[in-house]
């Protein structure tokens, strides 16, 4: 779920300040523009970790969505388990969003000022809130019609059989069920609060004690809404510690110890999931890195692509119940055990990675400047 802005091309050495700068505000979800003091810093390990994390919490909240467990009738207490089993790891990815925007948002930041405020709430009218604004309409349209001819829930937009102008304009901030009309979009919602606010997540994160004290405060039950791990993030980034450098040996080995203590966590001691969502962040930075480096083909793949990130994000949730429910009904679940949930798990999330994708392609090629707004500016500088 923002996805904050990135440098793109790693390639070049000689390119202009004002364009590399350009390029790192249009391409990628959770990257900001980059300064000369930190270029050596985006342009390394780093920034080639970052997009491959992005990649990685991406297919994960695709994931979340593509769960069909909640469509099972019946005694299926295996097939149950098994998807309870994948929650805590897939729990870590919009934590995982997070904590790299706060990052991102306050790495190359030597002086959080009255202008630098000013610039980066600018960009974010156009990075973020009209695309925000433009998702949320497009999800209330389609929920008018999903309530009208599919049996939908009208989400207090459809109301007694009729359309409701109130509930349409209450739903970009929350409909009767806390999401926005567009229900992935309540990242995009948050984050946006967060950033608003990020004067005072300056104070907090510049002070290890006092973040410290409000990181603390989920374990203690208090809900957050996601500002800890925005807080988590900023906080690395105001000190300018470089997430690829806390793991640098016996990887493989400590992330299957952190697998194996985070299902324990979540079924022990569930209290505590949130320190485990703070940890999670330098595992999968760690794995970015090696994956990096050793899949050269792939590292070049997601690089070249990474402006479609939120755009897929944005889209894959207008259709993922309709697309779970039909491979579920396809493959007749109901009457399999673990693998024909599995299979059903796997295929609902390729097909909505393809249909996302497809999207993403058709507009690029008819309707470029669109695909642009859409996709918060992310998209002008390289069309693959």
């Amino acid at each position: 779920m923002e996805f904050e802005q990135d440098s793109k091309s790693f390639r070049s050495e000689s390119i202009s300040d004002a364009r590399h700068n350009e390029m790192a505000r249009n391409n990628g979800p959770l990257m900001e523009p980059v300064s000369n003091c930190d270029r050596s810093i985006v342009n390394g390990d780093l920034s080639r970790s970052l997009n491959i994390a992005k990649v990685i919490f991406l297919s994960g909240v695709i994931m979340i969505h593509c769960d069909p467990s909640r469509l099972y009738t019946g005694n299926h207490a295996d097939v149950l388990n098994f998807f309870k089993s994948l929650y805590p790891l897939l729990s870590l990815c919009v934590p995982g969003f997070f904590i790299i925007s706060g990052y991102l948002f306050f790495f190359n930041v030597e002086h959080f000022d009255f202008y630098t405020y000013k610039d980066k709430m600018q960009s974010r009218l156009h990075s973020l809130l009209i695309p925000y604004l433009l998702w949320c309409t497009f999800y209330g349209i389609s929920r008018y019609f999903k309530s009208k001819y599919l049996g939908f829930d009208g989400d207090g937009i459809v109301v007694d059989g009729s359309f409701s102008i109130v509930g349409f304009i209450k739903g970009y901030w929350a409909t009767p069920d806390g999401y926005p009309m567009g229900f992935v979009m309540w990242f995009i919602r948050n984050l946006l609060v967060f950033q608003l606010l990020s004067p005072v997540i300056y104070f907090l994160g510049k002070n290890y004690v006092l973040a410290v004290v409000f990181l603390i405060l989920p374990l203690l039950g208090v809900d957050m809404k996601g500002a800890e791990f925005f807080l988590f993030g900023s906080m690395l980034g105001i000190h300018k510690i470089n997430l690829v450098k806390i793991l640098k040996k016996h990887v493989i080995f400590l992330t299957f110890i952190f697998i194996v203590f985070t299902e324990m966590t979540y079924l022990l001691f569930s209290q505590f999931m949130p320190l485990v969502q703070y940890v999670g962040i330098f595992f999968v930075m760690a794995l970015a890195r090696i994956c990096g480096e050793r899949m050269k083909l792939l590292l070049q793949y997601i690089n070249g692509n990474s402006n479609s990130f939120f755009f897929i994000y944005a889209v894959h949730g207008m259709y993922s119940t309709i697309i779970v429910k039909f491979c579920y009904n396809l493959l007749d679940c109901n009457e399999g055990g673990i693998f024909l949930g599995a299979l059903c798990f796997l295929m609902s999330f390729l097909l909505n990675l393809m249909i996302s994708t497809m999207f993403f392609v058709t507009l690029r090629h008819f309707m470029p400047n669109f695909l642009n707004i859409l996709s918060g500016g992310r998209f002008k500088t390289y069309i693959v």
